[in-house]
């Protein structure tokens, strides 16, 4: 995926939301539709190094290296 000139690569393990009894897999991406934002979740987060900019209403990312293991750990808000 991108952020503005930006790309980013998401691990095949992070790409699969959910799946059902009957093997279906719901993505962990979806499409914007008709709104005119994106809304980035763990899919991404579990994949760049990010750092909030609350003060400047910002954020920075960097691609997390594909040896340094994301954390399977289930995102609590």
């Amino acid at each position: 995926f991108a952020i503005g000139d930006r790309q980013f690569t998401i691990a095949k393990e992070h790409l699969v939301f959910q799946t059902t009894d009957d093997g279906t897999a719901y993505g962990a991406i979806q499409s914007r539709g008709n709104l005119e934002f994106d809304i980035m979740g763990d899919a991404m987060l579990r994949n760049v190094y990010a750092i909030f900019d609350i003060g400047n209403v910002r954020i920075g990312c960097v691609q997390r290296p594909s040896s340094t293991p994301a954390s399977d750990t289930p995102m609590t808000t």
